[in-house]
């Protein structure tokens, strides 16, 4: 049995690292509006949230630096999240997206559902490939993990936080300001 446990870790760590490689390497990072990539996702997914008649509340920060990432890889990123609260919030659900400072050097982005939660003991196997609180067939496990690699290879994080009737996702990344020095220096 141990050795199982054993085997599935070491599975589990090796498609992190395939799919954190993966996209790093295809990366095509530039100067984006962190803002404008919520909307542009926000647009995409407006039918369906209308759909399930989910109320969807923005409070962005409009003074936000640019930052320094690959705009495409930070839209699947949202979109993965939002189709995971989408997926949570029950008809007439509530989602709350917002950015903002994290420090002088990052911004945020954090979206929030009412949904029910997530249990604490599946919170550290979340991000974890192949790991799904969804029903079988229904999702494939990957969203999260694949979102945390994206995060991970902006130099950014990505953080859950959830207790009954409340779940936040929440990104963090550098401004591009940082990213410059950080390539100048390697010059």
């Amino acid at each position: 049995m141990a050795l199982r446990e054993e085997g599935l870790a070491h599975i589990e760590t090796v498609g992190r690292k395939l799919l954190t490689f993966s996209r790093q390497s295809s990366r095509h990072p530039s100067h984006i509006n962190i803002n404008e990539e919520i909307r542009l996702v926000l647009s995409l997914l407006a039918y369906r949230l209308e759909q399930k008649r989910i109320s969807v509340q923005t409070e962005l920060d409009e003074q936000l630096p640019p930052v320094f990432a690959d705009g495409q890889l930070i839209q699947e990123v949202l979109m993965n999240l939002l189709i995971n609260s989408y997926d949570a919030v029950a008809e007439q659900g509530r989602v709350i997206i917002r950015s903002g400072r994290q420090s002088d050097d990052r911004i945020f982005v954090s979206i929030a559902d009412d949904g029910p939660g997530v249990p604490p003991e599946m919170i550290e196997k979340i991000f974890d490939p192949f790991f799904t609180t969804k029903g079988e067939g229904e999702g494939t496990g990957l969203g999260l993990s694949v979102s945390l690699g994206i995060v991970e290879a902006h130099d950014g994080e990505l953080t859950v936080s959830s207790r009954p009737g409340e779940t936040v996702f929440t990104i963090i990344l550098p401004i591009a300001a940082n990213e410059e020095r950080h390539e100048n220096s390697a010059d």
